[in-house]
């Protein structure tokens, strides 16, 4: 679930201003601040900046928690070529929040002119959010401080009377059972409340709480702000909550590395005997072992003068590749991948690093899918024929650090404390333990309880909230098997059913058998 930012700009100018050219600037894509009537008869310069404040719509994820982490910076000058052009600097940022969703991209541009003034833009995604007249950057006589909700999905949707909802105009503290259907982008619920038998468009979530405990759900939330200095723009940073403290610190990517459009991501199958006695598994010991414990392993490494790599396992189906290149000669910018992708892209004095040293904290953060296909379950626990399949996930998150003593030699030794070197949980990668040689094994097919005990893997239920109870299952059971032997005796006697007659056990309710059989002619 996301969001798209609605666009607002500025008015246009009054015929007879006198504010310069250089100062001229549009805001777009926020919700405005000042409302337009107080805007009346102002320049667009007094305008765009006493409405500096803007707001993103808040995005939602699909996800019970929020991971906020970039997963690409990058801080070029001129250094990098005559792209960018002299005095000017460009910084990016790619920030995820989900790991199922796509980053936001957030650039800002900074031209130095010799007028002791500098020119600005910032773009979202490829839409300006400042920019001049004819989108070229513009002069800035005031702060710009933007701002990108986030907001997890509540735990529980969809299932029956989990929670209560307070009715604020009923007589007294009321609080009825309800379901909670959907989660709406402005922060409100919609739910039914059996009790009416009427679905409720809108609820707060001050309004709810869990049936069980009495606790409000937690549904964490958070705001990126990006602040943009008028006087010094070169110091525009990025944050989270207005805390100040720089999102550069909070590098990271998500792991397995994200697959191609319409592939599927590595899971481990398991199906489960009607009996619930028996489970089979489409991989065997060692990779299910793997998998579960997640363990680090080395794979090899790979250095030159200005180059240097490792790469290694988080599992069986999680392979990386971590890789730091000094690619501009001029300059001090290194440059570090992941898997292929600039992950950071600048210079030590850009990530607020001092004393010559270029380091790097990032993390793993990644979900390993096990899928089990299951006989479904009515709510009593009576067995149904019928499978259904779910998804247990397992999050997992890996601190690593990339450490370089300068910026001119990466590969001295591989053991050296003067060239670059790579941990990962706080270990050198030179004493991670080697990946392990494969070997052809036979798929898993063991007891239930030897799944739980050996791999700490607890076989889950399917449970089928419509499905009929389980008197009327057995009822429909004896009526089938009354109807194969009343068909052989008519059978004999020459006198055959009617075709297209169905003999169907109707549902008990909470209060016993509605009726004892239906007969519907199709």
């Amino acid at each position: 679930m996301g969001c798209s930012g609605s666009k607002a700009t500025a008015a246009t100018a009054a015929k007879h201003s006198t504010a310069p050219p250089a100062a001229s600037a549009t805001l777009l894509q926020g919700h405005a601040a000042v409302p337009k009537d107080s805007l009346a008869g102002e320049t667009q310069t007094s305008k765009a900046s006493r409405g500096m404040l803007r707001r993103q719509r808040t995005l939602t994820a699909d996800s019970y928690e929020l991971d906020v982490m970039v997963v690409g910076f990058s801080a070029h000058d001129s250094s990098v070529g005559n792209a960018l052009g002299r005095n000017c600097k460009e910084l990016k940022w790619r920030v995820m929040y989900d790991l199922h969703s796509e980053p936001i991209g957030i650039c800002v541009r900074v031209q130095e002119h010799k007028l002791h003034y500098n020119g600005v833009s910032v773009e979202c995604n490829g839409s300006p959010i400042f920019v001049g007249e004819s989108g070229h950057k513009a002069k800035m006589i005031e702060d710009l401080h933007y701002q990108w909700p986030f907001r997890a999905s509540i735990r529980g949707l969809g299932e029956p009377d989990l929670f209560e909802l307070r009715m604020p105009y009923m007589h007294g503290e009321t609080w009825v059972p309800a379901t909670i259907t959907c989660q709406r982008e402005d922060g409100f619920f919609e739910a039914t409340a059996f009790q009416y038998g009427l679905p409720i468009p809108a609820v707060a979530l001050k309004d709810i709480r869990e049936n069980s405990t009495g606790a409000p759900p937690v549904v964490p939330e958070c705001c990126l702000h990006l602040h943009v200095p008028h006087q010094d723009p070169l110091r525009a940073s990025l944050s989270m909550d207005g805390s100040g403290e720089q999102i550069t610190h909070c590098f990271g990517r998500p792991s397995p590395p994200p697959v191609a459009k319409g592939q599927e991501l590595a899971k481990v199958r398991f199906q489960v005997s009607q009996d619930r006695s028996v489970v089979s598994a489409d991989v065997g010991h060692a990779t299910l072992h793997h998998f579960v414990s997640g363990e680090v392993r080395a794979v090899k490494q790979e250095f030159a003068r200005m180059r240097h790599s490792w790469r290694f396992q988080l599992g069986p189906f999680a392979e990386h590749t971590v890789e730091v290149v000094k690619k501009y000669t001029l300059g001090t910018i290194i440059t570090l991948l992941v898997d292929g992708e600039v992950l950071v892209e600048a210079a030590a004095a850009d990530l607020g690093l001092k004393g010559g040293e270029w380091k790097v904290d990032f993390k793993f953060v990644g979900e390993r899918l096990l899928n089990f296909e299951v006989y479904k379950t009515n709510k009593e626990g009576f067995v149904l024929p019928e499978k259904g399949n779910i998804e247990q996930i397992q999050k997992y998150t890996h601190q690593c650090s990339v450490v370089i003593p300068n910026d001119w030699e990466f590969s001295t030794g591989i053991c050296r404390a003067d060239t670059a070197q790579f941990f990962i949980d706080g270990n050198a990668f030179g004493e991670l333990p080697v990946v392990l040689p494969q070997h052809e094994e036979p798929n898993l097919k063991l007891d239930v309880r030897a799944l739980l005990h050996l791999y700490n893997i607890a076989t889950p239920y399917v449970v089928d909230q419509a499905a009929p109870s389980t008197m009327a299952v057995m009822t429909n059971s004896v009526m089938q098997q009354a109807t194969g032997i009343f068909g052989l005796w008519t059978g004999c006697c020459k006198h055959p059913v009617s075709e297209g007659v169905e003999i169907i056990a109707a549902e008990h309710g909470m209060d016993g058998p509605t009726s004892n059989t239906n007969i519907r002619r199709v």
